[in-house]
């Protein structure tokens, strides 16, 4: 048996990379099974409950490493049959994965949910709080709320926000720039989910589960800000810029380490500028 399994790791977001990449590297090992993942919302999920093999190669990663040699990781597994691969790092690098079409028939709902559906005059805006308003890593931080503004200006939509909205600074601070907006806090992860990927205009947030959300919707326009994880001269390893997607319009900001110091919060919270460079999607 050739067994990739997934040793599942952080939110829905993650280990949806997590699965991605283990079906890839299926697609290129025939006869190979996936196991260990757990997904009831999309209705993906196969335990694996027995030891791994002896010969057991473990592909790691805290998070700062998305790099990883998928022609080693096939070759290891073609070499025998009694192997595995068990997988707990992200990979989060559009080379590694399925086509889209292929990626998208993976993760349908497996029940219909009422997630309200936002048409052409509307933008649909993802926020991302909560833990990363705190110290929680360098390379997540809340998108800031000038380019929001500008995004609002320049394309005349109503703007809709969801996701992580409370009673903290920036909630509140987005809630009095966006007097007129519909917000939409989190109700689960499902609906939300839906709402991204049903958007006809969408922002997405530093995020891996708005990010999917985003690449794997129907919008016919989608703001990608290169923030933080996103933004391959901070992140070179990770590489989530859909290259020849007529989709997407991205926004180049400068190398930002988050540590939600007053700076930090001053930045995302108020007018700072110069608003970002926007090109095609290479």
């Amino acid at each position: 048996m050739r067994l990739i399994h997934i040793t599942p790791g952080g939110g829905l977001g993650n280990q949806m990379f997590q699965y991605m990449f283990a079906r890839s590297l299926q697609l290129r090992v025939p006869g190979s099974i996936v196991a260990g993942y757990n997904m009831p919302l999309w209705n993906l999920v196969r335990p694996y409950s027995d030891h791994l093999p002896k010969n057991t190669l473990r592909v790691r990663g805290d998070g700062s490493i998305h790099l990883i040699d998928l022609n080693k990781l096939v070759s290891f597994l073609n070499e025998s049959d009694d192997r595995a691969i068990d997988l707990y790092a992200l990979a989060m690098r559009l080379e590694y994965y399925p086509p889209h079409d292929f990626v998208s028939s993976l993760f349908q709902p497996d029940r219909l949910n009422n997630a309200p559906i936002f048409g052409p005059e509307y933008l649909v805006i993802n926020v991302r709080g909560a833990e990363i308003l705190g110290d929680f890593h360098v390379d997540y931080m809340p998108t800031p709320i000038f380019f929001l503004r500008e995004l609002v200006f320049s394309t005349g939509l109503s703007p809709v926000f969801v996701g992580q909205l409370g009673n903290d600074t920036y909630s509140q601070k987005i809630r009095h720039v966006f007097p007129e907006a519909r917000f939409l806090p989190s109700t689960s992860v499902a609906v939300d989910f839906e709402i991204i990927r049903r958007a006809s205009n969408l922002v997405i947030s530093v995020s891996s589960f708005s990010w999917l959300g985003g690449w794997l919707s129907n919008a016919k326009t989608i703001h990608m800000p290169l923030l933080g994880l996103l933004n391959p001269l901070q992140r070179p390893d990770v590489d989530l810029i859909p290259r020849g997607d007529k989709r997407y319009r991205i926004y180049e900001f400068p190398v930002r380490k988050w540590h939600a110091t007053e700076e930090d919060l001053d930045y995302i919270l108020n007018d700072h500028g110069p608003y970002p460079v926007t090109s095609a999607a290479l």
